[in-house]
């Protein structure tokens, strides 16, 4: 295990990180598969510290493990992702 430094100290959080489309529909082709990994390393970019070390994008769910560094809160970083992906997602529809 890798462990990161900051300024003030040093740090290795993990999340691992599950979420569903509305009524768990099996929306998730190929196509989207993707799209989806594109539009989440454009968004990680944006955000200095964070890595996606792993993920798997299933028919029905999408499930990853971050890297978040304590700079930025979990919930901020987890808002960002799935609000992006929602409008560019809907905007592709």
């Amino acid at each position: 295990m890798e462990t990161y430094l900051s300024g003030h100290g040093a740090y290795r959080t993990e999340y691992h990180i599950v979420w569903i489309p509305k009524y768990r529909s099996r929306i998730l082709n190929p196509g989207i598969k993707g799209y989806l990994i594109k539009l989440f390393l454009k968004i990680i970019k944006g955000m200095p510290g964070c890595y996606i070390t792993e993920y798997n994008i299933i028919k029905d769910h999408i499930r990853m493990i971050m890297i978040i560094p304590p700079k930025y809160a979990v919930s901020d970083v987890i808002k960002k992702i799935k609000g992006v992906t929602s409008i560019n997602l809907c905007k592709k529809v």
